[in-house]
């Protein structure tokens, strides 16, 4: 599994700070202070003057993350003539990464030992059928033809989604529908009308 945000091995550190040190670059850091000492002896104290000040060290993986989804279950998109809706099923690709690691940490840290793509994909998931509904009764001009206005779809569902994930320091880059499926006999009435109109050409 893709890990995103890993927590790793305790260092010492002071609990005072408000707020994370951040490191950006390659190679080995040093944590100075005049005060760290004097703190960390009277802790340490009750502990046979053993430091008991540690802090949990978060590696953020900054690079974007490409990730395969698809419908679960049919979705009723309104239609006429059907008035329980055409069911329809779709799956392609999303992109995102890590945009803001101190909101993502303030999120997570604390709360999960790591976050993983796998959970960037669950909450996703969670609101892409109604996103997807949004934006094909938008933007879906032929309800029998909706790859024709896949990337208009795929556009709006990023907007979305980016701005539901956003406060979590993710953003969604990039969103696609590869593909729509349609009950059986609905594809069997689209190949047939395709082929007619193939054969009036």
């Amino acid at each position: 599994m893709k890990a995103i945000m890993i927590s790793q091995l305790p260092t010492v550190s002071p609990t005072f700070w408000d707020s994370p040190v951040v490191f950006r670059d390659d190679g080995e850091y040093d944590i100075e202070s005049q005060i760290i000492p004097f703190l960390s002896t009277l802790k340490g104290f009750k502990l046979g003057f053993n430091s008991g000040m540690r802090v949990e060290v978060l590696f953020v993986n900054t690079k974007e993350f490409v990730v395969k989804w698809g419908t679960q279950n049919a979705i009723n998109i309104p239609a006429p003539g059907l008035p329980g809706g055409m069911p329809i099923r779709a799956n392609g690709t999303f992109n995102f990464k890590v945009a803001d690691y101190i909101a993502l940490i303030d999120q997570i840290a604390g709360v999960r030992e790591q976050y993983l793509v796998e959970d960037v994909k669950i909450r996703i998931s969670a609101v892409l059928d109604q996103l997807l509904m949004k934006w094909i009764t938008r933007e879906g001009k032929d309800m029998f033809n909706l790859q024709a206005n896949s990337f208009d779809i795929s556009k709006g569902i990023q907007e979305d989604l980016d701005m539901q994930m956003i406060k979590s320091g993710i953003s969604v880059t990039g969103f696609n529908v590869m593909s729509f499926s349609y009950p059986k006999e609905i594809q069997d009435r689209i190949t047939k009308n395709a082929s007619h109109g193939w054969s009036a050409i």
